[in-house]
């Protein structure tokens, strides 16, 4: 069950992400009280679990980049016989931060049959039997030899 930061709950874990200190991430963060109040925000602020979770997250995905990814790939490349899990994982950690991303050529083709509907099947055979004739008529003809 997971529950939304309010907006100064949110500050206070930027906030205390860049600084370390509760107190004066707390002042940062918009709680305008005097210092002991402030000390005492900070403090429940890092007992709350969902303060706790945000601040974890941002810290995995601080630490989970492109450099990250790419640096584990060229380790595991260069020094691992068999890596196939770790490789794999890494794989999706770049997926999840998109770095691989898909191109148009990529994407399946969209093939409609229409069964019962003998108009698109002769279209297709006339094409195949003209493609047919092309290259019979463009491949090289072998001389007949006669011995």
């Amino acid at each position: 069950m997971s529950k939304k930061l309010t907006l100064k709950q949110q500050r206070f874990v930027d906030y205390y992400l860049q600084t370390g200190n509760a107190t004066k991430s707390a002042k940062l963060a918009g709680y305008n009280t005097n210092y002991q109040t402030l000390r005492q925000i900070g403090s429940d602020n890092l007992t709350n679990p969902y303060i706790q979770k945000a601040i974890q997250a941002k810290l995995i995905k601080d630490k989970i980049n492109p450099t990250y990814v790419l640096s584990g790939i060229s380790t595991i490349a260069d020094t691992s016989k068999r890596d196939n899990d770790k490789l794999r994982a890494y794989e999706l950690l770049g997926k999840y931060l998109k770095l691989f991303t898909d191109t148009e050529q990529d994407k399946p083709t969209e093939i409609i049959l229409r069964l019962g509907d003998s108009q698109p099947m002769q279209a297709i055979a006339h094409e195949q039997a003209d493609i047919t004739d092309k290259q019979a008529t463009n491949s090289p003809q072998l001389p007949n030899s006669t011995k």
